[in-house]
């Protein structure tokens, strides 16, 4: 039996409010209508070309351009390093975006699935298979080897369902195992992993042994596992 070397990417969630939501979710906010016009895609320049690249963007740069882009290189990776693209349920014009620009990713990770305790104290379900779309998936990878990688998210989980999880290996195992029949089954190339975040800071030793368990599980299965690290909160 081969074994994939281990990979575990840690993804940082920047946030600049005073409290930490590092989860994905379709916010409630009303969008206030904007006054800056926007160039209509193509540009014929690179954002590079245009100086967008820099440190301190305004944000009429942002809404200005953040629709131009150079139609010769939209299928063109030019940064070196590994990239990584979420695409929710709840903004459509990301699965065309993806697309799109599917080959400048690494990875694209749709935001579809929720792993839930199950009735049994061994059993786990993921929901969200109604939302995966085989084609959409076809047509992202078919221009170049794009790694499909969904997001899992641990929902409705008590404090009792997270320490049975991280004391009783039978538990841990019966979790594993569903993640990866589960990625078995839809042919993905491994999942983005969102479970750091729930527990507060609380525990990180006994979860960081899951998320090697599950590692190891998934990596002999021949899958891949990016793991959702949040930055701490640092009193100023």
């Amino acid at each position: 039996k081969i074994k994939m070397n281990a990979i575990v990417c840690l993804i940082l969630i920047l946030t600049l409010v005073p409290q930490l939501d590092s989860t994905l979710s379709k916010t409630d906010k009303k969008k206030k209508k904007s006054t800056v016009d926007v160039t209509v895609p193509p540009a014929d320049s690179l954002v590079t070309q245009r100086n967008l690249v820099t440190e301190n963007p305004s944000y009429k740069d942002i809404l200005h351009n953040h629709l131009s882009y150079s139609h010769a290189h939209a299928k063109t990776k030019l940064f070196p390093l590994a990239t990584l693209a979420y695409v929710t349920p709840w903004n459509s014009k990301g699965y065309d975006h993806a697309k799109t620009f599917g080959p400048k990713f690494s990875f694209v990770s749709p935001v579809w699935l929720q792993l839930r305790p199950g009735k049994s104290e061994t059993g786990f379900v993921i929901t969200g298979d109604h939302d995966i779309d085989q084609g959409w998936i076809r047509s992202v990878k078919s221009a170049r080897k794009v790694a499909i990688v969904p997001r899992i998210i641990f929902e409705s989980w008590t404090s009792q369902d997270f320490h049975r999880l991280l004391t009783n290996q039978y538990v841990a195992n019966g979790c594993a195992q569903t993640v990866v029949n589960f990625l078995k089954k839809y042919s993905f190339d491994g999942a983005v992993l969102e479970v750091w975040s729930m527990l507060g800071g609380h525990r990180n030793k006994e979860l960081a042994h899951f998320v090697r368990h599950l590692a190891e599980d998934m990596h002999e299965n021949g899958q891949l596992l990016i793991l959702v690290v949040p930055p701490p909160l640092l009193h100023k």
